[in-house]
């Protein structure tokens, strides 16, 4: 682990981080973890400030190492690991665009239900993406298909992180951080976090996880998603 990051307080924390640059490329350009992860760090720190003692220390892991990131006071210390909450379908599209230079993705046929099952064959994906300033099909989604679409996948994500964090053996709880790298539609959020609670944090197969959640635009921070992290 490198440190990276120490705040004396939380003035300290917020002057760096709004001075803090973070450049994520597009696929296609190469982008890269590391930077994704600061970005989602960035946005995610001063949503904990009330649950931090400063002074505070932030160590980012290197190659190989695990979690993303480790946070430690002279009382507590726990992991933070981010992941995206995306089906593995729509990764593949996305993977599949990167290698495709002056595209984009139509997403107006992608069927989050689908998509879930992962049933979508290489073709299928392959018509999905258009030249760029091609006219689209419209989006395929109002805020009730938007609620489920983020919903499965963050849950999905979720579950499949606690299996992993579990392997680890850590002696200090890891917090799950969701990057939601969906489409940007029109999602009701009021909503959506009532959708989450009820699906994701109230979930007995996550009850010993803490689960946040950051939005892509990083403008939208949906706090009080999670669970505490039980310690030994």
């Amino acid at each position: 682990m490198k440190d990276i990051f120490y705040f004396e307080n939380e003035n300290d924390l917020q002057k760096v981080i709004e001075n803090l640059k973070v450049k994520i490329n597009k696929r296609r350009e190469g982008r890269e973890q590391s930077s994704l992860d600061l970005w989602v760090l960035k946005h995610y720190l001063p949503t904990i400030t009330n649950e931090i003692d400063f002074p505070v220390r932030i160590y980012q892991a290197e190659e190989s190492e695990f979690p993303d990131f480790v946070l430690e006071t002279n009382n507590t210390k726990f992991g933070i690991e981010i992941t995206e909450a995306t089906s593995e379908d729509y990764q593949k599209l996305l993977s599949l665009m990167s290698k495709t230079p002056n595209s984009m993705i139509d997403l107006g046929h992608f069927d989050y239900r689908k998509s879930y099952n992962n049933e979508y064959t290489f073709e299928e994906l392959k018509k999905m993406i258009k030249p760029k300033g091609s006219k689209l099909g419209g989006y395929g989604y109002n805020g009730y298909i938007c609620e489920r679409y983020i919903s499965i996948y963050s849950k999905d994500a979720a579950k499949n992180k606690v299996d992993i964090i579990m392997t680890w053996n850590k002696p200090y709880p890891v917090r799950i951080v969701l990057y939601e790298n969906t489409p940007k539609v029109d999602c009701h959020f009021n909503k959506l976090i009532d959708y989450l609670n009820e699906n994701i944090i109230n979930n007995d197969e996550l009850n010993n996880y803490r689960v946040d959640i950051v939005m892509s635009n990083g403008a939208t921070i949906l706090k009080s998603i999670y669970n505490f992290a039980k310690s030994e």
